[in-house]
């Protein structure tokens, strides 16, 4: 099975609307899992810009320092340095200059690398822009180095993940 290689904006995203700590528990445990089982991840470029937009004692800085050293943050080589240089190489010949600076200043590049060495799939909550947009996004820069690019409900049914037994009567459900 293709990994797939987490982009900082699932990971916010999630905290913040959808799958909150509070709400949702079970998404957390479940990425756990699957990155113990090597069915997904994310780079270390996104475990530092995690730290780097949330504040200090949010949930999900704290959620992401507890994994630091796991499997879930994997830390570039130089295969995946090398194509961080082709992607700037694209990036910056066919964008925008200032808005390829800004996507090549996070950690975007770094998350295609990673899917490209691995043969991986990148998962992100960014929409495909048309093609003359002078924008660079994740799933159109996937596009042009034949990754594929999926959002998180998508990768969520592709690894099987479910709140629990469908069966069970949940609040506000007459007996």
């Amino acid at each position: 099975m293709r990994r797939r290689w987490i982009d900082t904006s699932v990971f916010i995203e999630a905290k913040n609307r959808y799958y909150s700590f509070d709400i949702a528990p079970q998404f957390w445990s479940f990425l756990d899992e699957m990155a113990d089982a090597e069915k997904l991840c994310s780079s270390t470029r996104v475990y530092q810009e995690i730290l780097k937009r949330e504040p200090a004692k949010d949930e999900l800085a704290n959620w992401a320092k507890n994994r630091r050293d796991s499997s879930m943050f994997i830390r570039p080589d130089r295969n995946v340095q090398s194509q961080v240089t082709s992607i700037a190489d694209h990036v910056t010949t066919a964008y925008d200059q200032i808005k390829a600076a800004q996507f090549l200043d996070g950690a975007d590049p770094w998350i295609i690398a990673h899917a490209i060495c691995d043969k991986g799939i990148v998962v992100s909550q960014e929409s495909r822009v048309d093609i003359n947009s002078q924008t660079p996004k994740i799933p159109n820069v996937c596009s042009h180095f034949g990754v594929q690019c999926i959002d998180v409900f998508e990768m969520l049914k592709q690894l099987g993940f479910s709140f629990g037994n469908p069966k069970s009567k949940g609040r506000g459900q007459k007996s």
